[in-house]
């Protein structure tokens, strides 16, 4: 049986990365070469949340992430 945690704490999400956008990360001297993966979660989630205005008190919309899967899809095809 499936419990709801109906509090207002957000699921931990997972995603991949796209490899171009990790190495521009490196080359900018803001991520390491041997970096692990939850210094790779923090950039990322600094860096989104850096660049939204969110009330956390209320749902973030679909389009917030469709935002920032584009952005992601973006730096894939510059790469």
């Amino acid at each position: 049986m499936y419990t709801v945690d109906m509090s207002n704490e957000s699921p931990i999400v997972s995603f991949r990365v796209p490899l171009s956008a990790i190495k521009e990360l490196i080359a900018k001297g803001r991520l390491k070469e041997e970096y692990t993966k939850s210094e790779l979660s923090n950039l990322v989630k600094e860096d989104w949340l850096k660049s939204q205005s969110i009330d956390f008190n209320v749902p973030v919309p679909n389009s917030v992430l469709e935002k920032v899967l584009a952005k992601l899809n973006k730096i894939e095809e510059e790469g």
